[in-house]
């Protein structure tokens, strides 16, 4: 098991705890190999909230306004910039609940962390957790999981 450091900046307690259970729970990247650990120093990436203002300005690109964002090779440690606005209030187009949409946004960023990309969604059926929910989840499930309908991500 691979063990990965994190630091959550922003959060409640009840929200880093949220971000650790959601981590560590066996229908996520735990499954395939990694454990996370939160720790004040020393540790691989950070998660922090931003409000959607500030993550406009740093990134620049249209495509990437009003979501969470993470940056490799950027600063001296990699950083997951959680929308703000969005973990506060679900985004209008995501079907799923608010526990499920958090859920969704770490298992997300934290898999661009671990170097996977954006995938597409199969009508009908659970998006996949690569697939950019937060623009909608209309067409396919809301699902904060990697593993979805027996297949990987």
């Amino acid at each position: 098991m691979k063990a990965l450091k994190y630091s959550a900046l922003g959060f409640s307690d009840y929200e880093k705890k949220l971000i650790y259970e959601t981590l560590n729970d066996p229908r996520g990247w735990y499954s395939l190999g990694y454990k996370f650990v939160e720790r004040s120093k020393n540790y691989d990436f950070l998660i922090k909230k931003k409000t959607t203002g500030e993550i406009n300005n740093e990134t620049k690109s249209m495509s990437l306004h009003n979501l969470s964002v993470t940056f490799k090779g950027y600063f001296e440690t990699t950083e997951v910039w959680i929308n703000r606005e969005n973990w506060n209030s679900v985004p209008i187009n995501f079907t799923g609940t608010h526990k499920e949409y958090r859920q969704y946004l770490v298992q997300h960023e934290i898999g661009h962390v671990l170097g996977y990309d954006h995938v597409t969604y199969r009508v009908g059926r659970k998006c996949p957790v690569m697939y950019q929910q937060t623009k909608g989840t209309l067409k396919c499930k809301p699902n904060p999981w990697i593993f979805y309908d027996n297949d990987e991500v």
